[in-house]
């Protein structure tokens, strides 16, 4: 069980530094990238951590 929760906060942690590294490469995507391609990848990384944070509740 405590192998459970270990490994699901390590996917909560992932989840926040993949958001944190998306939310910094925003500027640089803007310029290179269109808002269809920066939308789809923050809605891709927001619904990593919803299904993170999930699993995290129904664990515990």
């Amino acid at each position: 069980m405590k192998s459970i929760k270990k490994d699901l906060k390590l996917d909560l942690i992932a989840s926040i530094v993949a958001i944190l590294i998306f939310l910094f490469s925003v500027p640089r995507l803007i310029k290179t990238s269109d808002l269809t391609t920066i939308a789809f990848l923050g809605i891709c990384v927001l619904l990593l951590l919803i299904c993170n944070l999930r699993k995290i509740h129904s664990n515990d």
